[in-house]
């Protein structure tokens, strides 16, 4: 669009009263990849001038840069995405867990707070993928991955910490507050039936938690001690909940 005179188009007849004066314009789209992404404006040319057609190709120029400079930014964050989320969940993935989890312990230690740690464990999944194949074993990580993430909050962090083993961090969230969130993930797990080829099957998980500092210094330690309460959820019956303080030396 360019005008000299802004007045006889509608669209600019709703600026305040305090808004500076204009007389020309001259707008061009901002275009990637076929869609309009934004639109690039000049008003009012320092010489009083009118905008050319030189100063509208000198624009459109720019709006092309301009473009190029957005997408090379998605690409970045799109590149920064795939080598933080695990390819068949789209959890975060092991690497991405372990610089969250040492993030928050120091956030916690820093202003004198908790962090809790969530270990989970498909029950029985082995014998799962045995019976009904990895096709489907990878179909019962996806929904178990949906139903950990529909349980947690906006804020709260989860991964697939490896095979079918997932691990979630939750900021600012004592012992007692990690088990309503872990009870909340193992009960909606144990009501929720997915369709395998003809039938409807049920699957369990246990959990383990441990909580930052009470549990564990280091992000090594806090790793084991939750890993060692969900090996006493699933050595007492799975489908479970355990914190390391219940764990029997």
């Amino acid at each position: 669009v360019r005008t000299e005179d802004i007045d006889s188009i509608k669209a600019f007849s709703g600026f305040s009263p305090s808004h500076p004066e204009m007389k020309s314009m001259l707008i061009v789209p901002v275009i990637l990849r076929g869609e309009a992404i934004g639109v690039l404006m000049a008003a009012d040319k320092l010489d009083s001038a009118g905008f050319s057609s030189k100063d509208e190709d000198l624009l459109l120029n720019l709006a092309f840069h301009s473009a190029l400079s957005v997408e090379k930014v998605r690409f970045h964050e799109e590149i920064l995405m795939m080598a933080s989320t695990d390819g068949l969940t789209g959890l975060n993935n092991h690497r991405a867990f372990q610089d969250k989890l040492k993030e928050e312990m120091e956030r916690a230690r820093r202003f004198g707070h908790k962090v809790s740690l969530l270990m989970i464990d498909i029950d029985h999944f082995k014998g799962f993928n045995d019976t009904y194949g990895h096709i489907n074993g990878d179909e019962i990580l996806k929904r178990i991955s949906f139903l950990i993430s529909d349980n947690i909050r906006a804020i709260d962090f989860a991964a697939r910490y490896g095979g079918e083993e997932f691990a979630v961090i939750l900021p600012e969230v004592p012992l007692s507050g990690a088990h309503v969130v872990a009870e909340r993930i193992r009960s909606s797990t144990e009501k929720h039936k997915i369709q395998i080829r003809d039938k409807k099957v049920n699957v369990t998980i246990s959990v383990g938690i441990a909580t930052y500092p009470d549990d564990a210094i280091t992000s090594e330690d806090f790793i084991d001690r939750a890993d060692k309460a969900l090996y006493l959820a699933k050595r007492t019956g799975r489908n479970k909940v355990c914190d390391y303080s219940e764990r029997e030396d």
